[in-house]
């Protein structure tokens, strides 16, 4: 089974330097893995931000109960998971933020109503929700596409100048991931993949009232 852990994730960065590979990512990480490890959850969650296939949980129903929480499956701490990204809404006129509860455990996420400067909802709403997900949760491409723009990023940073080899890998695994995306969703091949990410996925702007 192809697969790429999060350990393989950071080895392929410290390649990208020159360093060694490490055995583990547990206990006191020398500086540059530590560094590659940081990078990686950086990009990781920049990638998933804007929403995937994988990643997007379609005509979510959030019901109030004091507050509109978000729905979540688990807790590691005081944190649940997955981690609400985003939230797209409906209508034209709901303009949802998120915000986190400050005190209790789990601190909660929940829905605020931007328009009305308030987190007293009062009705269902149904929304697209965007969620983060672990690194290992990932589809495959996605993973590889995470670990080869991290690794330019972390060897520019580090090295402080382009590399040419490195960019040519990234923009490679990206064309892989777009390809895997458009399977898994399934348009046509007469659209491009642009105007597909536009417009063939619910938009804020679908089924919307003035």
């Amino acid at each position: 089974m192809i697969d790429l852990t999060e350990l393989a994730a950071v080895n392929i960065m410290l390649e990208s330097i020159g360093e060694t590979k490490v055995a583990s990512l547990a206990g006191t990480l020398p500086t540059d893995v530590s560094m590659a490890q940081t990078i990686l959850s950086e990009i990781d969650a920049e990638f998933q931000h804007h929403g995937w296939s994988f990643n997007t949980r379609r005509d979510v129903t959030i019901s109030p109960s004091g507050r509109s929480y978000l729905p979540y499956s688990g807790t590691i701490g005081d944190q649940v998971t997955p981690v609400p990204l985003k939230v797209i809404p409906s209508q034209r006129s709901q303009k949802w933020g998120l915000r986190r509860e400050t005190t209790g455990t789990p601190k909660k996420w929940y829905l605020y109503d931007v328009v009305n400067d308030t987190d007293t909802i009062g009705k269902d709403v149904k929304v697209d929700l965007v969620v983060g997900l672990a690194f290992a949760e990932l589809p495959f491409p996605a993973k590889i596409y995470v670990a080869r723009s991290a690794a330019r990023h972390f060897a520019e940073r580090v090295l402080g100048e382009p590399s040419k080899a490195l960019r040519t890998d990234e923009s490679n695994t990206f064309a892989n991931f777009q390809k895997h995306e458009a399977e898994t969703m399934d348009y046509r091949m007469t659209d491009s993949y642009g105007v597909y990410r536009a417009t063939g996925r619910p938009s804020p702007y679908d089924n919307y009232s003035s």
